[in-house]
């Protein structure tokens, strides 16, 4: 029976209880993978994961970040690529990198999950990895965001 992990778009604890999930290392790893904490956002660089739904992620994107900081309102990109460059370059540049992990949460597995967040993290800048559902950052207001991401 293949054992599927299905609400990880549903509920921001769920990252974390997946994340409590996750096979410890010691310190001299170099990879960091933890829930969206706004007390270690300010640590240094780090990538902010988020994790989507496979399907209809560019305008979910867009969505959850319009109005921060003006994106979004004059006009809306194509393509996923496209609104994570603006995310970039908008919202705390040098700091946060920011990008997406899109997943179909009816079919994968949690070995699968953990495999794909592994494979962020290796190509990631900072191997820090800061994640959040998208689903979460949609219940958000533009002053909890800017709060969250330190970008006033």
């Amino acid at each position: 029976m293949k054992n599927t992990f299905k609400p990880i778009l549903q509920d921001h604890k769920q990252v974390s209880t997946l994340l409590s999930s996750l096979p410890k290392g010691d310190d001299s790893d170099a990879i960091h993978i933890q829930a969206l904490n706004p007390e270690t956002m300010n640590r240094g660089p780090q990538d902010v994961v988020i994790i989507c739904d496979a399907v209809g992620y560019t305008d979910a994107l867009i969505n959850a970040f319009k109005g921060l900081h003006g994106l979004f309102t004059r006009h809306v990109p194509l393509t996923a690529r496209e609104v994570m460059s603006e995310i970039n370059n908008t919202v705390n540049p040098g700091k946060l990198n920011f990008t997406f992990l899109p997943i179909d949460a009816k079919t994968i597995t949690q070995q699968e999950f953990i495999e794909a967040l592994h494979a962020k993290a290796i190509d990631s800048q900072t191997k820090d990895l800061q994640l959040v559902t998208i689903d979460y950052l949609k219940q958000l207001d533009e002053k909890d965001m800017a709060f969250i991401f330190k970008s006033a």
